[in-house]
This record gives structure tokens, C-alpha cells and sequence, in this order.
């Protein structure tokens, strides 16, 4: 329901903000061979009545989106916002939708979850809540929650609590010197504490491997087969555990990973990863390590820091910053090419030759390879400005500026006719040889 309705309120946005759109014939698979990114929306405070320090992102079952965040908890769906608190144990940090009456949420001394009365209004049940005392230096903080085998496992840097949703009761386990971030893959429960890597099971630490584990500060953990598991580390690139040995991946995005910093990572598609970075935006990587996607500021997100990546019910992106939080369409035939930075200007018209794209803008006439994500628009004849269209003849591709006809050869211009501009092409209908 929200994503319908968010297509139809964006519907005006993409036809008024961005400045080239192209039409392809396959989807995410096929983006990493075209120029064009996928339709991006921006939220701001104003329209969410709220600040937009998020944390933790899920989404329910009719498509409404959940937002943990400083100030509570933060609704979307489709067309309205709405912010729900429950004094002290309203700043939170992790969120999981079970169903409408159970939206567990954790934070700042705390836990519980959310529930729809008759009104349709969310109410707070609260499950453990730290009361502060005099004498308390911090309160512990609920960072994670995850579930496995019907049970919601809540992680703090010092314990872990056990909910059970059918007897309603809550176990809990301590860490051998500190819990690092619990992960969930496959329904297995795993965690970095002491150096090396655990599988949580029956409120025991099972070592999955003692490797030093010291150096890499690992961000997410995949399970690829039962002995086999993928490691996504903050600046350490990626790497595998596989019957016990530890390797690093040979992976082309493992220097970009490193440069820029990993600070959340989502499967996608069961043969992808969608990795948000603290200093390089969004990537979309596959399981081999190949760059798919590279989404920043500069082609439309509000912000190169990405706290947290969510992966909606119909394979569209949500992604949360610092103060932040923007939305990608990526699961569409269309994608767009934007000029952000004013690099080629406003678009008149466009002509795709081969793998080269033609771009004629009030600023000139541009080239850039349209197979190639990462290519610039060049300008090809500093002299000429406004381009009014672009159209091959006969084998010749003809260029109409304002100040009159050329030809496009060899990625450069050469002047026909000089007085009076050019607006459109066309051949005579009685002779081939006549424009």
C-alpha cells in the first residue's frame, strides 16, 4: 500500500526534477551496463514532522514503513507521518515489524513493542526497562534485535535478553568481555565477542572459529552453507570462513569498501549485497564482488554517510543518515540521468549511437559513453552553446544549435551553415538528396 501510494504523490517529482529519462528493457541485473540511476526521493523534516536521525528501519505487513529514532518511533504510509512516544523509552535504536501487534522496538534503556488498538493507534507494552538510580553512569542500550526460532533476541554491548512471545518469558546470556553487533542469517544467531566469532545457541556461545578476529571489525555475517560463512568487515574488505579456515576474498569492490568505510550491509536478491558506507554513499555489490551500483550525492541521495540500508517488500531501498533518509526506486524499468553538480545542464535533446550518448543542452553538445556508469558528459565544441536538437540522416548525424547547422564526426563537430539556428531535420519528400 505505501509504495503505491508513494509512486503516485512521486509521479509529479520525477517529471519535473530530473533531467534526462531512459527506458530500459531489464532491470537491476542490466543497470551496471547503462548510464542511468534509479529514481531517488529525499525526505526532509518538514514533511515528516520529525528530526531525522534514524537508526534502525522494517516495514509491515500492508507496506507502512517503522523508523526507530531518538525521539520514538516513526511511521510511514505513503501519504502521512506519524510519531509515536512512550516517555523514557522513547529514544530508540532497533526495530523489528512481527506483526500489527507486535512492532518490537529497543533503545536507551529498554525494551517492548507496539500494538494497534481498535483506533488503529500504536500503544507501547513495555518488557524491560532499566530504571535510572542515582548512582547510574549509563543506561545499558538495546542496539539489535533479531529473531530466531520464534524468539526476539535483544543485544546490548554486555547481554543479551531472550523474549519468549508465548510464555512471556525473558532469559537472558552475558559476554565473554563484550558483544560486538548480533547478526541473524538463515535463522542462526551469530556475534563477535572476545576476538572471534560465536553462534548463539540455547543461551550458549558456540565458537565458530577462533581466529584473531581483533583486527577486523566485522559489520555483517552471511551464512552460505552450514560451514560457510561471508564476513563484511568496516575497512577490512570481505572475507570467508569455509570449514573452519579464514581467507580474504578477491574481490574487485574490496579497495572501494575499504577506502570508504562499510557501516551497514543487507542481502538483496539472494545473489547480492546492498552496502551503505560512511564516506562513498550506497553500493550494490554481487556475491563475487563485482560493482553493480554506486549510488551518491553527487547522482541523487542527500547524503554520502549511510547509516542504515533497508530492502522494502518490493525490492526498493531505503536508506537512513545521519540526519537523513532517502529513498531508491531500483526495482523499475526506468532510471534516470541527473545532473546535480550543473555539469551538462538542461537536456533538449539526445541521440544514442553505438555506446555513445549524445547530449544537447543550453550549455552545448555533450558525449559519454552510455554503457559506462561512471563516465562524465564531455563537451565536444566549446565554441557552440544551446543545442536544440540532434538527428541522423543518412548515416550523418546532424547537430541544430543556435547558431545553425553541424555534423558530428569522429566525436567532433564540424560546421555546415552558420546564420539563422537550426530547430529541425527532415528530408524532402520527393528528393533523398534534399534536407
Amino acid at each position: 500500500m505505501v509504495l503505491n501510494r508513494l509512486k503516485v504523490k512521486m509521479r509529479y517529482v520525477e517529471l519535473v526534477c530530473l533531467g534526462l529519462l531512459f527506458v530500459h528493457n531489464s532491470l537491476l541485473a542490466q543497470l551496471q551496463n547503462t548510464s542511468g540511476i534509479p529514481f531517488i526521493k529525499n525526505f526532509t523534516e518538514a514533511e515528516t514532522i520529525s528530526d531525522l536521525e534514524i537508526f534502525d528501519i522494517s516495514q509491515g505487513g500492508k507496506g507502512e514503513m517503522y523508523f526507530a529514532t531518538r525521539k520514538g518511533l516513526l511511521v510511514y504510509d505513503g501519504i502521512r507521518w506519524k510519531n509515536y512516544a512512550s516517555g523514557l523509552e522513547s529514544d530508540l535504536r532497533a526495530i523489528l515489524y512481527k506483526d500489527d501487534g507486535h512492532i518490537y522496538t529497543s533503545g536507551h534503556g529498554g525494551f517492548g513493542y507496539w500494538s494497534e488498538n481498535s483506533k488503529g493507534i500504536l500503544e507501547y507494552t513495555s518488557l524491560f526497562f532499566k530504571q535510572p538510580e542515582k548512582d547510574d553512569f549509563l543506561l545499558p542500550v538495546f542496539s539489535r534485535i533479531e529473531e530466531i526460532d520464534n524468539k526476539i533476541l535483544f543485544q546490548t554491548f554486555q547481554q543479551i535478553h531472550i523474549y519468549n512471545p508465548e510464555t512471556n518469558d525473558i532469559e537472558s546470556m552475558g559476554a565473554i568481555r563484550g558483544f560486538k553487533v548480533l547478526f541473524e542469517s538463515k535463522n542462526r544467531a551469530l556475534i563477535q565477542d572476545s576476538g572471534a566469532l560465536f553462534e548463539i545457541k540455547n543461551k550458549q556461545l558456540l565458537l565458530i572459529d577462533e581466529t584473531n578476529f581483533k583486527q577486523l571489525h566485522i559489520v555483517d555475517v552471511f551464512v552460505q552453507s552450514p560451514n560457510k560463512f561471508l564476513i563484511i568487515t568496516k575497512n577490512k574488505g570481505s572475507w570467508t570462513i569455509d570449514n573452519g579456515r579464514l581467507r580474504k576474498n578477491d574481490w574487485e569492490a574490496n579497495d572501494i569498501l575499504e577506502k570508504h568505510l562499510v557501516n551497514n550491509v543487507q542481502e538483496f536478491e539472494g545473489n547480492k549485497l546492498v552496502i551503505g558506507t560512511v564516506r562513498g554513499g550506497l553500493y550494490i555489490v554481487s556475491t563475487e564482488g563485482k560493482i553493480i551500483l554506486h549510488i551518491d550525492k553527487r547522482n541523487g541521495i542527500s547524503n554520502n554517510s549511510i547509516r542504515k540500508v533497508f530492502v522494502d517488500a518490493n525490492n526498493n531501498l531505503w536508506l537512513s543518515m545521519n540526519n537523513g533518509l532517502s529513498y531508491a526506486q531500483i526495482n523499475s524499468y526506468t532510471s534516470y540521468l541527473i545532473d546535480n553538480e550543473g555539469e551538462f545542464g538542461t537536456v533538449y535533446s539526445s541521440f544514442l549511437k553505438d555506446s555513445l550518448l549524445y547530449l544537447g543542452t543550453n550549455q552545448g553538445l555533450f558525449v559519454k559513453d552510455f554503457y559506462n556508469q561512471r563516465s562524465i558528459p564531455k563537451l565536444i565544441e566549446e565554441e557552440v552553446g544551446q543545442i536544440w536538437t540532434i538527428k541522423e540522416l543518412d548515416n550523418q548525424i546532424l547537430v541544430g544549435s543556435h547558431q545553425g547547422i553541424s555534423i558530428i564526426k569522429n566525436k567532433k563537430l564540424e560546421t555546415l551553415h552558420v546564420e539563422g539556428g537550426a530547430w529541425i531535420f527532415r528530408k524532402h519528400p520527393k528528393y533523398d538528396e534534399v534536407y
